[in-house]
């Protein structure tokens, strides 16, 4: 039997801002069947020692580890020193809520893999939305439905979507996935992240892996945005740039890339190319047939214009159907006018149910927030 029910593992580099108010939000569950996994790739841990030797905190096992590992390889250590039944991958900015091990609980009862959320989201002070003004804290609408899903299908529906987002994949990412379904991964593909980005990386393969596994629609898990996160620098249209000189990415990047995408760090690329490295990785490239690159460029001459000369490119220019790529770029045109409207009328207005909060001035508080909101439907 495993040690706990529970590992939340969490890789960190330089952030203990954000990490200490995950551990104020552990502490504040108090259960003794989860444990918090912490992989550290500072580079002087001194601060950060000091704080564990003033406090007692059982639940935490710490890491520390200052070797220039990539994100990746960060988050495989991580995992590697789980010692629960599941696990829970989080970053240090994220939001746990105090129900999710109950309902871990019920996932082992159930004999269930895995679990994806509907996701509250926290935007860490100093975070600025450049498409539109939002309150710090968002809770979307929920009802508790519970939704089993075939991993199958929403593999697919990404790869026709040419990986600009999750979905619903079975997500270990901000999601609950049984330890030994994830032990196969490592099995197949050595690590338990087969591509640069370690969310889409597992996600895109994890299909191939798992057995019964859900959707929740309450906020257990939520994102929080901070800064200098992914999702920070996303919302301040920052989250891109040349590849070359990330330590985060593996040093070989770019000779690994694969030739039919725009050699450039954004969000599209870099989940597109882990799903290439990925299914690489785990011998399934026969699958790669239905990657949808005209979605891609579409996207791309979309959101990326500063880099729509790249699609130019001999490796892309006449390997795609250009017809098929200008009507997507027209329903993403049409997307994009009717985001706008809502977001200013209907979200704003809360006429969809959604919640908002101002002023939370970190993620433990948003965590209360959002539970609060949890309790008050009666979960």
């Amino acid at each position: 039997m495993s040690e706990y029910l529970l590992s939340i593992v969490v890789p960190t580099k330089n952030r203990y801002k954000y990490l200490y108010s995950l551990i104020e939000q552990i502490c504040y569950i108090n259960d003794k069947r989860i444990e918090l996994v912490i992989q550290d790739n500072t580079e002087d841990n001194k601060e950060f020692e000091g704080y564990l030797n003033n406090h007692s905190f059982p639940f935490i096992h710490y890491y520390w580890d200052n070797k220039q590992y990539t994100v990746c390889e960060n988050s495989d250590l991580g995992v590697l020193h789980a010692k629960g039944e599941y696990i829970c991958f989080v970053g240090d900015d994220d939001i746990v809520s105090r129900h999710l091990i109950g309902f871990t609980e019920k996932m082992q009862e159930e004999g269930i893999d895995g679990a994806i959320f509907n996701r509250a989201v926290y935007d860490w002070p100093g975070v600025t939305r450049v498409a539109t003004h939002t309150f710090n804290v968002t809770i979307p609408r929920f009802t508790g439905e519970k939704i089993h899903l075939n991993g199958t299908k929403e593999q697919h529906k990404i790869l026709q979507r040419c990986g600009t987002s999750l979905g619903r994949l079975p997500s270990l990412y901000q999601g609950v996935i049984r330890k030994s379904v994830l032990d196969k991964v490592r099995d197949a593909c050595g690590t338990y992240f087969p591509g640069p980005s370690p969310d889409m990386g597992i996600a895109i393969v994890l299909p191939y892996y798992i057995g019964e596994y859900v959707y929740c629609d309450l906020p257990l898990v939520s994102s929080g945005a901070s800064p200098k996160s992914a999702a920070g620098l996303g919302a301040k249209h920052q989250h891109k740039g040349e590849l070359r000189n990330k330590s985060f990415l593996p040093s070989d990047i770019e000779e690994q890339w694969e030739k039919r995408i725009p050699m450039i760090w954004t969000a599209e690329t870099i989940y597109a190319q882990s799903i290439f490295a990925a299914l690489k990785n785990a011998n399934k490239e026969h699958d790669l047939k239905s990657f949808n690159f005209e979605y891609l460029y579409a996207r791309f001459a979309m959101f990326e214009r500063d880099y729509k000369g790249l699609l130019k490119n001999p490796n892309i220019e006449g390997t795609y159907n250009k017809g098929k790529c200008n009507l997507y770029y027209a329903s993403l045109f049409i997307q994009r006018i009717y985001w706008f409207i809502y977001n200013r009328t209907i979200k704003r207005l809360n006429l969809d149910g959604t919640k908002h909060y101002d002023d939370v001035k970190d993620s433990f508080a948003a965590m209360k927030i959002i539970d609060g909101e949890i309790k008050s439907k009666g979960f």
